[in-house]
């Protein structure tokens, strides 16, 4: 029907399928519909449209077998004025390993945002201290691995946060009588730290994901600028 909402498509999988509805994240077009009263067309969804489905993991509960797609009949209210049934595509293989592939997806955005605003930091402290340039472009590599999930890539941003650190130690110690330039610098060190972990579980994580799950999540990852 037309003005089906999110909660009655997220009842017909469980019905079809034995997922429980707090089970399913419905993800369209790299966004997640939250919101179980909307309808399908506020969130753009029309006939044919391909909605995605990530199992979200229980302790101690098995993940009930599924087959690769099924079909979602909606009718419309009035099948005589306004056609046939009402057809949503739903692949039910998003969840892969209990994987949680969105959550990987924000912590690629999250480090391809942060290596962008470290390169441009290191870029116009490059034409006070030219060797910055080195690291300027060395951050670049954070980017291009989160994006594209190249662990080579990654371990080379991995050296540059490192480097950016130390650098941020020295020049607290140059600037240590100007206490705005320390604090500035103290916050950016802790995101760097941040950022170095979230680097650390990426690399960590690439070699466990399937190559259907690294598919889904470059996929999302050329969604946007970022």
């Amino acid at each position: 029907m037309k003005d089906a909402s999110i909660l009655g498509l997220k009842l017909m999988i469980s019905q079809c399928r034995n997922l429980p509805i707090e089970r399913q994240r419905l993800i369209f077009r790299a966004q997640e519909l939250r919101n179980n009263e909307f309808s399908l067309l506020q969130y753009g969804i029309t006939d044919g449209s391909i909605v995605h489905i990530v199992i979200r993991p229980v302790a101690n509960v098995d993940i009930p077998p599924v087959n690769h797609n099924v079909v979602v009949n909606m009718p419309y209210q009035n099948p005589d004025d306004e056609g046939a049934a009402h057809q949503i595509n739903v692949p039910m293989n998003a969840m892969v390993d209990n994987i949680d592939i969105f959550y990987w997806v924000r912590i690629c955005r999250f480090i391809k945002i942060m290596a962008l605003i470290d390169c441009m930091f290191l870029f116009l402290l490059g034409f006070s201290y030219f060797p910055v340039f080195f690291l300027c472009l060395l951050s670049i590599t954070g980017y291009v691995g989160a994006k594209y999930l190249k662990r080579g890539y990654l371990l080379a941003y991995m050296i540059c946060i490192m480097l950016d650190v130390g650098l941020r130690i020295y020049f607290i110690y140059v600037w240590q009588n100007n206490s705005y330039d320390i604090v500035f610098l103290a916050i950016m060190m802790i995101f760097d730290l941040w950022l170095f972990k979230c680097a650390v579980q990426l690399y960590r994580v690439i070699p466990l994901l399937s190559m259907e799950a690294k598919n889904r999540i470059i996929i999302c990852n050329r969604v946007g600028f970022f």
